[in-house]
């Protein structure tokens, strides 16, 4: 499916999108990398902001998550970076390209 951009991004709402982006980013490869109780919190707290903030749905990267800190495997942290990419792909359809 092939959607267009918006003729006219406001640069303070493609701000606030690159900032969360970049947050929520940023925690999920420090909890990957380090599943530790508090990179946990800091992620669940990140993921709770971003989908009150930008109205989207990351449950799958929550329940990922709450795998992965049972069990960091290999196959976790694959299906935790596709869940985080079709996430980062909900937000820029929905805040940049105007659907969803």
């Amino acid at each position: 499916m092939t959607y267009q951009i918006q003729n006219y991004v406001n640069e303070k709402e493609l701000d606030r999108v690159a900032w969360y982006v970049y947050k929520f980013s940023m925690s999920v490869g420090c909890f990957k990398e380090n599943p530790t109780q508090a990179n946990f919190d800091r992620l669940m707290l990140t993921l709770d902001q971003v989908e009150e903030r930008l109205d989207v749905d990351p449950s799958q990267i929550r329940e990922i998550a709450i795998e992965y800190m049972k069990n960091p495997s290999k196959e976790l942290r694959i299906r935790l970076n596709e869940a985080t990419k079709e996430l980062i792909k909900q937000i820029l359809r929905k805040h940049i390209m105007g659907v969803g």
